[in-house]
């Protein structure tokens, strides 16, 4: 295994972390939203 190989993998890796992250959090952005949505219809 020679470094581009290494490197390559290493970024992949982070960009993979990254994007979990990102769904995670979108994820629970919008049940959160949809938390408020159902108490606001809810209220009314």
């Amino acid at each position: 295994m020679n470094n581009t190989d290494a490197s390559c993998s290493v970024l992949f890796e982070e960009f993979w972390v990254s994007s979990v992250a990102a769904v995670i959090k979108v994820t629970y952005k919008v049940k959160k939203l949809n938390n408020v949505m159902s108490v606001m219809t809810q209220a009314f």
